[in-house]
């Protein structure tokens, strides 16, 4: 609950001198939304079996019904501009409808960042904190606003508007503590579980150490998610630069993130034997994505089109090389809209060596946005 009254103590503050602030021209805006959502899900992430019996496997259809509750702060006074996003993410009767502390809790910070202009002239501005990430159609850098906990980066932004250009600069550096006598920067890249089950009995996990296989344990088969699911970054850089001419939108971007370098290993407890990655290796695997694109209409035509592509090492230590081309366009006639588009990523095939990667990864987007039921290779699984 500690998280809980340190928000409700920076609202009280935010409030209090907005109010008492008679010769100010502050602003303070207050958005709340409750979105429950009920979903189907049959073959998501995983294709059916053809002969599946219902009732009889356990991959037959499931429903649940999953809410997000957020409320959202927005100050502004003179150069000064802060965010404040509480939000909670739940399933219908995932808790008792009595909990205890042992419970824990759900309720977490979406976004808590500052804004400050450095230069009115230059367009100049500072960015820093809990903040959204969002960049033209959503497809590399987005909120990931369909997913219930959404997408946020701990980071700082510095960012220029004048004369139609945008241009940003971001970075950020992550950890996963700041107690006293921890040495080194080594960093574990995922949300990594206390313990795991196998064959009936918990198994500790250490920290630094993330399972990805175990005897007994068939659903740790599988490496840490792709899309910054639970694998995140260790250090991050990006340059982001746009123009509008007219009805056409042109932006570049160069975006960098680095990921920490690990070791096979295999902890053993009792008869049970998890293996895994230790993250207890310097170094860092760094990879680059760079590309373009353009949007804009001509009369009632519109049309996107753009070219990404990846180079360096990915997150696994392989050797990248890989792309990504995407072209759309569309007529409006009245009410009615008529599109075809056509997207193409490079991936891994039979003859790729062990130690290259020809796949592209969306980075941190909404991948889902576009290739929607299609969407078995970036959706987490």
């Amino acid at each position: 609950m500690k998280n809980l009254y340190s928000c409700k103590t920076i609202a009280v503050l935010m409030v209090a001198f907005f109010f008492f602030s008679k010769e100010s021209h502050a602003q303070l805006t207050l958005n709340a939304q409750i979105r429950p959502r009920a979903e189907y899900r049959n073959g998501v992430g995983t294709l059916q079996p053809k002969d599946l019996v219902a009732g009889n496997n356990d991959t037959s259809a499931a429903g649940f019904i999953s809410q997000r509750s957020r409320l959202s702060l927005l100050y502004k006074f003179e150069k000064i501009s802060m965010g404040l996003s509480i939000q909670d993410i739940r399933v219908w009767g995932q808790d008792a409808s009595t909990i205890s502390n042992n419970d824990g809790s759900k309720l977490g910070v979406h976004e808590a960042w500052a804004e400050v202009i450095l230069s009115d002239s230059m367009g100049l501005s500072l960015k820093a904190g809990r903040q959204e990430l969002l960049y033209d159609d959503s497809r590399l850098l987005g909120n990931l606003d369909w997913l219930q906990q959404a997408r946020r980066h701990d980071a700082a932004v510095f960012k220029l508007n004048k004369k139609g250009w945008q241009v940003d600069l971001g970075f950020a550096y992550n950890q996963t503590t700041d107690a006293f006598n921890t040495f080194n920067t080594f960093y574990t890249a995922g949300n990594t579980p206390q313990y795991v089950t196998v064959g009936g009995a918990a198994v500790t996990i250490p920290a630094g150490f993330v399972p990805t296989g175990a005897t007994g344990a068939p659903n740790l088969t599988a490496t840490p998610s792709t899309n910054g699911g639970n694998q995140m970054y260790k250090t991050m850089q990006y340059l982001y630069a746009a123009k509008t001419f007219g009805k056409t939108k042109v932006s570049a971007l160069l975006f960098k993130d680095d990921f920490a370098k690990f070791r096979l290993d295999t902890i053993t407890q009792g008869t049970a034997k998890v293996s895994g990655r230790r993250y207890d290796v310097s170094g860092l695997n760094s990879r680059i994505t760079a590309g373009a694109l353009a949007v804009g209409t001509v009369k009632k035509f519109s049309y996107s089109v753009g070219a990404y592509f990846q180079t360096g090492r990915d997150r696994e230590g392989k050797d990248l090389s890989a792309y990504h081309f995407t072209a759309y366009g569309a007529y409006t006639k009245g009410k009615m809209t008529f599109g075809v588009g056509y997207d193409y990523l490079s991936g891994d095939a039979p003859t790729t060596l062990a130690t290259e990667s020809k796949r592209f990864d969306p980075l941190y987007g909404t991948p889902h946005k576009f290739w929607g039921l299609m969407d078995y290779w970036y959706v987490g699984t």
